[in-house]
């Protein structure tokens, strides 16, 4: 419960990111119904928890309250793993860089509350681009990308992601979202797709 919580170093509050991310949801199809719900610092409580994992150190020593068991990811399996959910993020980049715009912090941390949710699967994190510039320079570009997001979730919440879960592709202009004839279009193929594979089969 100390790692549920995010009260052990280095683990998120997985609690926290679920309550956050379906009230979100509700919120958003439900605003009637819905129109605003409190932080999750508010409506929490972790003293019964602290409480509990101080006695049992207390009585069997600091590893009294347990390790917790890491979900294992084997990534021989994770290309031909059935895919569970996709989505396209507009994450946005300096041109021609893989260096976050400063607007992406928002979007990262709400990728990062889904990913924590959805813990036990394999994450695909593909960059595409549109089609101006050199097709080989976009098909890099798309990786360097892609890889950034990657890093960023690891530094962010690294006993989320352990060895084998994140995948990283860079397909270019390859494959285009919408057509690359106007700006609306370009705009929307450059993006990074994340696809989440089951790590149950």
């Amino acid at each position: 419960m100390m790692s549920v919580f995010g009260l052990n170093p280095g683990t998120p509050n997985i609690m926290d990111t679920t309550y956050t991310v379906f009230g979100n949801v509700v919120h958003e199809q439900y605003p009637s119904e819905l129109a605003s719900f409190a932080p999750f610092e508010q409506v929490s409580d972790t003293t019964y928890v602290r409480d509990a994992a101080q006695r049992a150190q207390a009585e069997y020593g600091p590893h009294g309250a347990g390790e917790v068991e890491r979900v294992a990811f084997n990534q021989v399996q994770a290309p031909t793993a059935p895919v569970v959910a996709t989505q396209n993020w507009n994450i946005v980049f300096a041109t021609g860089s893989s260096q976050f715009d400063g607007a992406a912090t928002e979007t990262l941390r709400n990728l990062l509350r889904g990913l924590e949710v959805s813990s036990n699967t394999f994450v695909d994190i593909n960059g595409h681009t549109d089609n101006v510039g050199v097709p080989e320079q976009n098909r890099v570009l798309s990786l360097q990308r892609a890889q950034a997001v990657a890093n960023w979730l690891r530094e962010q919440a690294p006993a989320q992601f352990p060895e084998g879960r994140v995948r990283v592709q860079g397909f270019g202009q390859e494959r285009p979202a919408q057509t690359n004839d106007t700006p609306e279009g370009r705009a929307a193929n450059r993006r990074v797709q994340v696809v989440l594979r089951s790590n149950n089969s």
